[in-house]
């Protein structure tokens, strides 16, 4: 509880699980941009579970360079002083695996997070799984 997740132990202690979990993050994106030696590029238009970020950064429907995304998501980080419920936890969490991920392996990219294609990967996943299921009896 002293680094990761629980509230409480002020806000000097929150600052620092939102600093360590966000020099994890950067660590695991550097090693895995090392093992496959890769670089995205190109226009991401994103969907599934970053819209839910995304909406509550106001992001929606336009256009984002890497660096106006990382801008964003570094103020938001900033302005995360303590963590009240398990809520703002998962919130904070999301805003420093995306600052980590789009800075680390998406430097030259765009992005559009598309409120118009809202995908629920699970369940597209369960109720595919359902259908074979029901055709399989």
């Amino acid at each position: 509880d002293d680094v990761v997740g629980g509230s409480g132990g002020g806000s000097g202690a929150w600052t620092a699980k939102v600093d360590h979990c966000l020099c994890e993050y950067e660590r695991l994106v550097a090693q895995e941009r090392e093992r496959q030696s890769f670089k995205l590029e190109g226009t991401f238009v994103c969907v599934t579970d970053t819209l839910i970020l995304a909406g509550e950064l106001g992001v929606l429907d336009r256009y984002l360079s890497a660096a106006e995304l990382v801008d964003v998501l570094a103020r938001r980080a900033r302005d995360m002083t303590e963590s009240q419920t398990d809520e703002e936890f998962v919130h904070a969490a999301r805003v420093l695996l995306m600052q980590a991920v789009i800075s680390g392996l998406f430097s030259e990219a765009r992005f559009i997070f598309r409120s118009d294609v809202n995908i629920s990967w699970p369940a597209g996943y369960f109720s595919t799984q359902c259908r074979q299921g029901m055709t399989n009896s």
